[in-house]
């Protein structure tokens, strides 16, 4: 069941392509043993994914973007302070 969840939050989640609702069987080798999988480099696997599609969807014939676009969200609230949430404190009343 840990293997289905993690094959799941890799090829679905962090390395999504614009497939739709397939998921790339090439991630199943990588999840054989479990005690070498925390070793990998998921964090940078996940950025060059981001990278890879971010030039993909700058071409003319690209109507769609893919990728763990949470990241590229979490890059943008941070380096664009037009596009950061702004947080608002709130005054105790009592």
């Amino acid at each position: 069941m840990a293997k289905c969840y993690m094959f799941w939050m890799i090829a679905g989640m962090m390395m999504a392509d614009t497939s739709g609702n397939y998921l790339k069987l090439m991630f199943l080798p990588m999840l054989e043993d479990l005690s070498v999988v925390s070793s990998y480099s998921w964090g940078i696997a996940t950025l060059a994914c981001l990278y890879r599609f971010l030039c993909k969807a700058s071409q003319n014939n690209q109507n769609e973007i893919t990728g763990f676009l949470p990241l590229l969200q979490i890059w943008a609230w941070e380096r664009v302070t037009v596009l950061k949430p702004q947080v608002i404190a709130q005054k105790n009343t009592k």
